[in-house]
Protein backbone atom coordinates (compact mmCIF):
# COMPACT_ATOMS: atom_id res chain seq x y z
CA UNK A 1 0.00 0.00 0.00
CA UNK A 2 2.79 2.46 0.85
CA UNK A 3 4.55 1.93 -2.48
CA UNK A 4 1.40 2.36 -4.56
CA UNK A 5 0.08 5.36 -2.62
CA UNK A 6 3.52 7.02 -2.65
CA UNK A 7 3.81 6.50 -6.40
CA UNK A 8 0.37 7.98 -7.03
CA UNK A 9 1.24 11.04 -4.93
CA UNK A 10 4.54 11.53 -6.78
CA UNK A 11 2.80 11.39 -10.15
CA UNK A 12 0.17 13.89 -9.00
CA UNK A 13 2.77 16.32 -7.63
CA UNK A 14 4.90 16.03 -10.77
CA UNK A 15 2.00 17.12 -12.99
CA UNK A 16 0.64 19.80 -10.61
CA UNK A 17 3.70 21.81 -9.61
CA UNK A 18 1.71 25.04 -9.40
CA UNK A 19 -0.35 23.67 -6.50
CA UNK A 20 2.59 22.95 -4.17
CA UNK A 21 3.01 24.76 -0.86
CA UNK A 22 6.13 25.10 1.24
CA UNK A 23 6.16 25.47 5.01
CA UNK A 24 9.43 27.37 5.45
CA UNK A 25 9.20 29.66 2.45
CA UNK A 26 6.55 31.98 1.09
CA UNK A 27 6.61 30.65 -2.48
CA UNK A 28 2.93 30.06 -3.13
CA UNK A 29 1.34 31.72 -6.13
CA UNK A 30 -1.50 34.07 -5.35
CA UNK A 31 -4.45 32.85 -7.37
CA UNK A 32 -6.43 35.60 -8.96
CA UNK A 33 -9.84 35.34 -10.51
CA UNK A 34 -10.58 32.48 -12.87
CA UNK A 35 -9.88 33.66 -16.39
CA UNK A 36 -9.49 31.55 -19.53
CA UNK A 37 -5.72 31.15 -19.06
CA UNK A 38 -6.07 29.88 -15.50
CA UNK A 39 -8.78 27.46 -16.61
CA UNK A 40 -6.61 26.28 -19.51
CA UNK A 41 -3.63 25.64 -17.21
CA UNK A 42 -5.83 23.77 -14.75
CA UNK A 43 -7.15 21.37 -17.39
CA UNK A 44 -3.82 21.16 -19.22
CA UNK A 45 -2.22 19.52 -16.17
CA UNK A 46 -5.03 17.00 -15.95
CA UNK A 47 -4.82 16.18 -19.67
CA UNK A 48 -1.04 15.68 -19.56
CA UNK A 49 -1.35 13.43 -16.52
CA UNK A 50 -4.15 11.38 -18.09
CA UNK A 51 -2.28 10.91 -21.37
CA UNK A 52 0.89 9.87 -19.54
CA UNK A 53 -0.91 7.32 -17.37
CA UNK A 54 -2.75 5.96 -20.43
CA UNK A 55 0.54 5.63 -22.33
CA UNK A 56 2.10 3.78 -19.37
CA UNK A 57 -0.82 1.36 -19.09
CA UNK A 58 -0.84 0.77 -22.85
CA UNK A 59 2.90 0.13 -22.98
CA UNK A 60 2.81 -2.21 -20.00
CA UNK A 61 -0.13 -4.17 -21.42
CA UNK A 62 1.70 -4.48 -24.75
CA UNK A 63 4.92 -5.64 -23.06
CA UNK A 64 3.19 -8.37 -21.06
CA UNK A 65 1.18 -9.53 -24.05
CA UNK A 66 -2.35 -8.36 -23.24
CA UNK A 67 -2.58 -6.24 -26.39
CA UNK A 68 -0.87 -6.36 -29.75
CA UNK A 69 0.06 -3.85 -32.41
CA UNK A 70 -1.93 -4.39 -35.60
CA UNK A 71 0.09 -4.88 -38.76
CA UNK A 72 -0.92 -3.00 -41.88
Amino acid sequence: FNQIFGSIMKVFVFFHLDRQKWTRQKTTIVRAERNWLATYRHYESKIYQSVSVLALVTLCSWLIGLTHIPRF
